[in-house]
């Protein structure tokens, strides 16, 4: 499933992605505990949970919602708004609020360029299989990391781009290893294409 030949931005995946953060900025907002330790303020994770629905929901769905360039490129810039009302909720200081933003944006169009060599429902399923694993898995990863080392030695921001991001909105010190983390996927699309391109180039 390549990108689709247009030049417009798609309005459905667009629509759908503002509706996914209003709920994220709802849940944040509402205080609601999610378990029985929940940390007061209650809006203070506000932020933190809407760093782990952007990165989760990208992964599950970014060959939907990143049909075009054009789409990606407003996709990844409405994540700023929304995670900054986020971060107003939970007083996240403004540096560490553009270094998420940075890194869940370098995420997004990495999967947009991924997104662009997928030419089969197969290659995509394996896509989306591999950027859920990626994200999310990580952070199964690291809870079962530190449950069984009591919390080692190992840093937090090694376990994948969710939790990496997550770390940076703590005022994490490993910037540039959570930024790598988030540009696997662009090296990759940039990688394949560079690959497709000089397949062509060869066949002429």
């Amino acid at each position: 499933m390549a990108y689709r030949n247009v030049r417009t931005v798609d309005v459905m995946p667009v629509l759908a992605w503002i509706l996914i953060q209003l709920a994220a900025l709802g849940l944040g907002a509402s205080g609601l505990p999610l378990w029985a330790h929940h940390p007061l303020p209650r809006e203070s994770i506000a932020v933190d949970e809407m760093v782990a629905i952007q990165i989760a929901a990208t992964a599950m769905l970014f060959p939907v919602f990143l049909v075009n360039a054009q789409t990606t490129v407003v996709i990844a810039a409405l994540l700023w708004p929304f995670l900054h009302l986020a971060g107003i909720l939970s007083g996240t200081p403004e540096v560490a609020l553009l270094l998420a933003c940075t890194s869940i944006s370098v995420w997004i169009a990495g999967l947009g360029s991924c997104k662009a060599g997928l030419n089969s429902p197969a290659a995509t399923m394996l896509g989306v299989c591999l950027a859920q694993t990626f994200s999310i898995g990580g952070v199964l990863l690291w809870y079962l990391f530190q449950e069984s080392r009591g919390g080692g030695s190992a840093p937090a921001e090694l376990f994948g781009p969710l939790v990496g991001a997550i770390r940076l909105i703590n005022q994490s010190d490993r910037i540039w290893m959570v930024l790598g983390e988030s540009a696997l996927p662009l090296l990759i699309g940039l990688g394949n294409a560079l690959r497709i391109s000089l397949k062509k180039s060869a066949r002429h």
